[in-house]
């Protein structure tokens, strides 16, 4: 709005009164008494009207012309959000390969044991010579870009690693009495300042990935006891830890997969590798 060159506080009211009126989309013959009656103010008023008209045709003018390029920058973004999902999409395609190829093989994920007062220590084992982390990156390549060479590798592996499955697969063993107790054990999804967080009981959801299994050992001063994880009574993990008083805490951990959901028990040996204690969970759906 341009307001005319005036002084008079009278014609700029009037002015900007026509002005607003016909952005309200009154008519001009709606103005008001006062300014009726004066020749000079009416003109003002009549001039805040033209204004705003004009003002309004080349507002809708302009936004025609622009339509378009909001049209373009709109369809421009929904392709670029749609690339974004495909790429999401096969990442998240390929992490699942990579992880029943894991599966498959027997690979375990790597698990940690912590105490009071040693740092973390890992504990990765060797299966025919190589890391789990080596069999995994080999496992995460396409099975359908394997040579018939590489699939009959793979066949001798998998017939190997079902052989060493079948001889873990172990009945349950009883609990005997021992002088070792362990006054707390409690299965969570975090440890903050040597501390369990939300305990779970009895279920587990399947969305949480790694779980720490928290023990308070008393009259174990000096002594080796084991944390045995154990799924469909297939021992995956077995984490040894060194009691360092009578009075002790110490946990184990253990990564998991959507693909291990059901009965799991976690065990604590004595030295002698006989089960003191147990406790059973369900992880996602039995």
């Amino acid at each position: 709005m341009q307001i005319p060159d005036t002084e008079n506080i009278h014609f700029q009211h009037a002015f900007k009164k026509g002005y607003r009126m016909a952005l309200e989309g009154k008519p001009s013959s709606s103005m008001p008494s006062l300014i009726r009656r004066d020749m000079e103010m009416r003109n003002y008023f009549q001039m805040g009207w033209e204004q705003a008209e004009e003002d309004i045709t080349l507002s809708v003018e302009d936004g025609s012309q622009s339509d378009w390029r909001g049209r373009f920058a709109w369809g421009i973004m929904m392709l670029i959000g749609g690339i974004s999902t495909t790429l999401l999409m096969l990442h998240n395609i390929k992490e699942e390969q990579a992880e029943q190829a894991r599966l498959i093989a027997g690979v375990p994920e790597q698990t940690h044991h912590f105490s009071k007062t040693t740092p973390s220590q890992k504990t990765p084992s060797l299966v025919n010579g190589k890391t789990p982390s080596e069999i995994a990156e080999k496992h995460t390549l396409d099975l359908g870009l394997l040579s018939s060479a590489q699939r009959s590798d793979l066949e001798i592996y998998k017939a190997k690693n079902a052989q060493q499955k079948a001889e873990q697969n172990v009945p349950l063993q009883p609990i005997i009495d021992s002088d070792i107790k362990i006054t707390k054990a409690i299965l969570t999804s975090k440890i903050i300042e040597q501390q369990p967080g939300t305990e779970f009981n009895q279920t587990v959801p399947k969305y949480i990935r790694e779980l720490h299994f928290y023990t308070q050992i008393e009259h174990a001063n000096n002594q080796t006891l084991s944390h045995r994880w154990l799924f469909n009574n297939q021992i995956l993990a077995t984490i040894p830890l060194n009691i360092q008083s009578d009075h002790y805490r110490t946990w184990s951990s253990k990564k998991m997969s959507s693909a291990w959901q059901g009965t799991w028990h976690i065990e604590v040996l004595d030295a002698n590798q006989d089960v003191i204690f147990r406790k059973t969970f369900i992880y996602g759906t039995q």
